[in-house]
């Protein structure tokens, strides 16, 4: 008698499948983990993209994607120390222009956050969205991969809603404006890992956010995106007066071998 093989979903691979999914949602609230589990269920089902579809019409990711050679980026908390960070990282905060706010991640971890003292006063929130699953639940659970970007949006959005390891929330208070924008840095240096951030921004009716979010690529290496190839760093700005305002996540962001790979999903809802 002949067994037959068992053959995985498409994309599920030795570090990218459902363990991961239950390791990542171990110690998190009930609704999240089923959120994860029901993404992944989405990602299973749904066929990779082809260049039959019209948002990637110019991107075979047969060539640019390899899912089975990469790993899962580390999850790991790190100091809040300017002086442990890459030389290039350092040098872009030193040299950052004025915000109401700065965020950095490294490696898909958030590794500092600041808000102008003024702002904050007036209820305005910068903070890991790790962090942000606790200290506001109520909004992270009613908004986080429900109405903006679904894990039914896509393959890719899925796979980022079941395998997030951090990101940024921002919230904005009703009525507040933000005069100067919210400024994002990434850096990712490790090799062959894929990091999956998402960004949650809560602009309340009548409030007024400016986001710019900017990668960083390592020194001398190319920069591109799955979707429009580029040689410089990534600049993405955004600004937001609609209540809920948007949701997008930037994920995987891979360096299989020498730069970094992001695909970015946005979407704003709005409410009349």
């Amino acid at each position: 008698m002949t067994g037959t093989a068992t053959v995985a979903p498409e994309g599920v691979t030795e570090a990218i499948n459902r363990a991961a999914v239950e390791a990542r949602a171990a110690s998190e609230p009930t609704w999240l983990r089923e959120r994860r589990l029901h993404a992944w269920q989405v990602y299973e089902a749904t066929p990779m993209p082809t260049t039959a579809l019209e948002q990637w019409r110019y991107t075979d990711l047969r060539k640019t994607l390899k899912l089975d050679a990469l790993t899962l980026g580390s999850v790991e908390a790190r100091p809040d120390d300017i002086s442990s960070y890459p030389a290039a990282l350092r040098q872009s905060m030193n040299e950052d222009r004025a915000a109401a706010g700065h965020l950095v991640l490294i490696d898909g971890t958030v590794v500092h956050t600041d808000i102008q003292p003024e702002l904050a006063s007036k209820g305005v929130v910068l903070t890991s969205l790790r962090a942000a699953v606790e200290s506001h639940p109520e909004l992270v659970e009613k908004y986080l991969a429900t109405e903006a970007v679904p894990a039914e949006e896509g393959k890719f959005a899925a796979l980022n809603a079941a395998l997030w390891s951090d990101g940024i929330f921002l919230y904005v208070p009703k009525g507040v404006h933000l005069d100067l924008p919210v400024r994002v840095t990434r850096w990712v240096s490790e090799a062959g890992a894929a990091f999956f951030t998402r960004t949650l921004i809560v602009a309340e009716p009548t409030s007024q956010v400016s986001y710019v979010d900017e990668i960083l690529p390592t020194t001398s290496l190319r920069r591109r995106s799955l979707r429009q190839p580029s040689r410089s760093s990534h600049a993405m700005v955004r600004r937001c007066n609609t209540w809920p305002c948007s949701e997008w996540v930037e994920g995987p962001s891979i360096r299989p071998s020498s730069a970094p790979w992001p695909t970015v999903t946005r979407r704003s809802i709005r409410s009349m």
